[in-house]
């Protein structure tokens, strides 16, 4: 398997998925800490789903995607409950424009066809900054020459206020496939 493969994470990968979650609670990542704390079978009992990164028969890398109609009748939400352990991690700007993330938005793409993908991002939180990094990595990146990301709007989404961000499809296909 390539180091950069995304594959499909499904119920029969659950032991590897319990492997990858305590590695995430002894980070104290709370949304990765258990299986349940991710949604992890919830996500995929109401269609939604998973994929990930295996390297040397260990999980090192997670993100979720579901609908969110919320936003839009076509919408889907990716990068859900996103993880990547230090040893598969590879600092960027934002989860989109490393190699790993262009391999999985090449996923979301190839399960997701003619749906619009969004990510979401926390405006605030006051007990994990590192959780609203990303959100400023995003809000660079939406400003950036040819971004991929675009701002649809804030919104309060699971009792925290958000903001949602398109995939530019499109734009995502014409620089890097």
């Amino acid at each position: 398997m390539n180091y950069l493969e995304v594959v499909d994470i499904t119920l029969d990968h659950l032991d590897l998925v319990e492997e990858f979650c305590k590695k995430c609670n002894d980070l104290d990542w709370v949304n990765n800490a258990t299986p349940e704390a991710m949604h992890f079978e919830d996500t995929i009992q109401e269609g939604g789903g998973w994929c990930g990164i295996i390297k040397d028969n260990n999980l090192i890398s997670i993100a979720g995607y579901h609908a969110i109609p919320e936003v839009g009748d076509n919408a889907w939400r990716v990068f859900y409950r996103s993880a990547t352990l230090p040893e598969g991690n590879n600092k960027t700007l934002h989860r989109g424009t490393s190699p790993r993330g262009k391999s999985y938005i090449n996923r979301f793409i190839k399960l997701l066809p003619e749906k619009d993908l969004v990510v979401t991002s926390n405006i605030e939180n006051n007990n994990y900054a590192n959780i609203t990094r990303y959100h400023r990595a995003l809000l660079i990146e939406s400003k950036m020459k040819n971004s991929i990301i675009e701002h649809v709007k804030d919104m309060e989404y699971k009792l925290c206020m958000q903001s949602v961000w398109r995939i530019n499809i499109e734009r995502f296909k014409q620089l890097y496939t």
